[in-house]
């Protein structure tokens, strides 16, 4: 999807400039760390060939672990694959939050948790927008819940319903923060049973259908430092039979995530999928 409103525009060109300048920066941090690395390197090096000549072995070991401590702590800071952390919490006065497939008992209790956290607009999107869980997330929460029309297998469904959630950001005065992709379908069935076209319905939902929406609002998030939150399934790391259309999905959107993550990481937008 191209990107067609200012605020779209803006929020690119901002953050393009932020990357440029975060770019010189980590240039100075690899040139530093480099250093360190070989100086860590070269006392390593003397206390093994002759640690008579490097004065106390202790000191020489502290040198060389604090070079190795601070290569490890480089990699965690730009490289995230190789640390854990949290996010911490979260401040939501002015902050929205998409939440896609309002249908399942999943979106319903999410945005209903999302509402009671105090966000300023919790858009929820559905099929369905009249029946099931979504109508009941209209009796039973405040005005801050917007269900929207959304099928996430169509360009023109999700560009209408960006253009609605730019709307409200703009009434409301509020930035878009962040997503959750919560949006699949399964199906069950042997491999030789299933037709090809069960495989696409699926494929259709399960991946194309998060890149879908993915690229709709990275422009915007992607300015305020938000967050993205992909729901995966554990068949996405293991399959089992009778379940080939459903985890084949799940595999991709593992991967689809993997390279996110590493993407958004230079723009400290935070991932997360589960």
């Amino acid at each position: 999807m191209t990107l067609s409103t200012p605020r779209q525009l803006e929020a690119s060109a901002k953050a393009r400039t932020k990357l440029a300048l975060k770019g010189q920066k980590r240039f100075r941090d690899c040139y530093f760390v480099f250093m360190l690395l070989l100086v860590s390197a070269a006392a390593l090096v003397i206390y093994i060939v002759s640690p008579e000549l490097g004065g106390s072995r202790w000191a020489i070991l502290s040198s060389g672990a604090f070079g190795w401590v601070s290569m490890y702590l480089f990699l965690c800071r730009y490289f995230p694959r190789f640390t854990w952390y949290g996010y911490g919490p979260v401040t939501p006065i002015k902050k929205s939050i998409i939440v896609t497939n309002g249908d399942s008992e999943l979106g319903y209790y999410l945005a209903k948790e999302l509402d009671m956290c105090m966000f300023s607009s919790i858009f929820v999107g559905s099929k369905h927008p009249d029946k099931g869980y979504v109508k009941r997330l209209v009796d039973e929460c405040t005005k801050k819940v917007v269900v929207i029309p959304l099928d996430v297998t169509s360009d023109e469904s999700v560009a209408k319903a960006m253009e609605l959630i730019n709307d409200c950001l703009d009434r409301r005065n509020n930035e878009l923060w962040g997503v959750v992709n919560n949006a699949a379908v399964t199906s069950w069935g042997e491999i030789e049973w299933l037709p090809l076209e069960t495989y696409k319905n699926v494929a259709e939902v399960n991946v194309y259908g998060v890149v879908r929406v993915i690229k709709a609002v990275l422009p915007l998030i992607r300015r305020i430092q938000g967050r993205i939150v992909n729901v995966n399934d554990v068949r996405g790391l293991s399959s089992v039979p009778g379940c080939a259309a459903f985890s084949m999905t799940k595999y991709a959107m593992e991967s689809f995530s993997d390279t996110l993550r590493y993407e958004m990481k230079q723009w400290d937008v935070k991932y997360y999928w589960k």
